[in-house]
């Protein structure tokens, strides 16, 4: 099937409008991957010398955690415009403010990483107890997910470190935000695929603060939600070389 390429060849009985588009061609959300991370891009490759290992594209282990089982997201981009007009004319002027910039994730609770836990995959306990800040950053919190899929028990009791007796009862189920861990910005990676596992773009979403988080519990619900609200400074692009 032909498909328009000038204003002049349009023929809206034969042609498309686009190129030659197959089902290939498609981004759903199967094809796409959320996953949280450092606070700024730069960071990343601060850390592993370029983004395409801190990624974990270059054949190393990534700094950022995908996010499993998400159910929506949101991001939305608005734009302070001043209109200005004249008297005089009927014309007028804009002029473009900043850019106010917020998403949301809504995943399912389930046996593993709960959502805030898995937002802050990069920090994890203090490696010594006497540590005052109780903050230190990590390669990412999938060795530590790896140890308990394999049916060890958490051993996240020590009243030491503070901030766990704030976040959540265990390694794996944070859910208190007023927790002072959660005043850590963080970072937000969209890798974007077409059907034929093609990629299409990603970004990361730089400067990430949680502004609100809910469970929603009903009698007859089969699964139990989470859902957090976000506020962003900027949309980062990124260069990714090879798929995961």
């Amino acid at each position: 099937m032909a498909s328009t390429r000038s204003i002049d060849s349009w023929n809206f009985y034969t042609d498309h409008v686009g190129r030659e588009l197959s089902g290939a061609n498609f981004i759903s959300s199967s094809s796409i991957l959320i996953a949280a991370g450092p606070q700024y891009l730069d960071s990343l490759s601060e850390e592993r010398g370029s983004n395409e290992q801190a990624l974990g594209t270059g054949g190393g282990n990534g700094l950022i955690f995908p996010i499993a089982l998400v159910q929506n997201f949101n991001l939305a981009q608005n734009k302070q415009v001043q209109r200005l007009m004249e008297i005089g004319s009927y014309r007028s002027l804009f002029i473009d403010g900043r850019t106010i910039n917020n998403c949301s994730l809504g995943t399912v609770l389930f046996n593993g990483p709960s959502l805030l836990r898995s937002l802050y995959a990069y920090y994890t306990l203090p490696e010594a107890t006497n540590n005052e800040s109780g903050i230190f950053p990590s390669e990412s919190l999938a060795n530590t997910y790896s140890y308990l899929a394999q049916g060890n028990e958490p051993t996240v009791e020590d009243s030491n470190i503070p901030f766990m007796k704030e976040a959540g009862s265990n390694e794996l189920f944070w859910i208190n935000l007023a927790s002072w861990i959660f005043q850590q910005p963080i970072g937000i990676l969209l890798y974007f695929k077409d059907n034929a596992q093609n990629s299409y773009g990603a970004v990361y979403l730089e400067d990430t603060h949680i502004d609100s988080h809910n469970v929603g519990i009903t009698a007859g619900s089969t699964i139990i939600m989470e859902n957090v609200s976000m506020q962003f400074d900027q949309v980062n692009p990124v260069i990714i070389g090879q798929a995961y």
